[in-house]
């Protein structure tokens, strides 16, 4: 973000009830429609006309419904390791995750005061933070300690509840039916070594996409915006200097 600000304007939307954004009233609406209107009304309220699209992993399927939602806004798109929706089918290669998601969603509810002290002791932890990097998740030799320590500290300040029924909304939705109508130009931006969103799931949606462009980084995993940034937020910056601007002007 450093970099990709010294020459643009970027906007960093928090969700309902993630970093700076408190928790909002229940019932929460957490849908991933609600949330790319949230990005359309910050849009509105910063005096921003149209946007590069840019969406990590849960932030794709948002961004997908940024340009369903809200087309004549959206420029271009980008996905950083994200899907096109139900985010657990292929999580970790297998589809237990997803049908554990109903337990945990019910422990949080149930017994929230022990689940919200465990959450916030234990993702901060000094051997969470050892099992991350031992376990490839992330790649241990690129990714900067402090980086997935704050990242780590970020998730457990959240309410596990309202995180997990974040989750869940995720999982039930799909955009996948938007793909084969996008007409921006979309870059698709893939970590060989993901096993949140495995390759395959990632080729298959760019595959949906007409003239979509490709990348793949053969060391990165999920965080690999934070392995890679340099080399993201140049992959970024040619995008929308190259592909993106001369589609902008052959539209005036």
């Amino acid at each position: 973000m450093p970099l990709l600000s010294e020459q643009r304007r970027v906007v960093l939307m928090h969700y309902r009830g993630h970093g700076q954004s408190p928790d909002p009233p229940r019932p929460w609406r957490l849908s991933i429609p609600t949330l790319a209107d949230d990005a359309a009304a910050a849009c509105d309220h910063l005096g921003i006309g149209s946007v590069v699209a840019v969406g990590f992993s849960m932030g794709f399927p948002v961004a997908l419904e940024l340009y369903r939602r809200h087309r004549d806004r959206v420029a271009g798109l980008l996905s950083l390791a994200g899907p096109s929706g139900r985010v657990l089918d292929s999580f970790q290669g297998t589809q237990n995750f997803r049908r554990l998601l109903p337990l945990a969603l019910a422990a949080t509810r149930i017994a929230r005061d022990v689940t919200t002290r465990t959450w916030r002791k234990w993702l901060p932890s000094p051997l969470s933070r050892e099992l991350s990097l031992r376990s490839g998740q992330v790649n241990a030799e690129r990714i900067e300690v402090a980086d997935l320590e704050l990242y780590m500290r970020g998730i457990a300040a959240m309410n596990p509840e309202l995180f997990l029924a974040v989750v869940d909304e995720a999982q039930r939705h799909s955009a996948a039916d938007v793909l084969p109508t996008i007409a921006v130009p979309t870059l698709v931006v893939a970590g060989a070594r993901d096993n949140f969103v495995p390759l395959a799931t990632m080729r298959a949606l760019v595959a949906q996409i007409p003239r979509a462009q490709w990348k793949v980084y053969p060391a990165a995993t999920h965080a690999l915006p934070a392995e890679f940034p340099l080399e993201i937020a140049d992959e970024i910056a040619g995008f929308i200097d190259h592909t993106v601007a001369p589609s902008l002007a052959s539209r005036t």
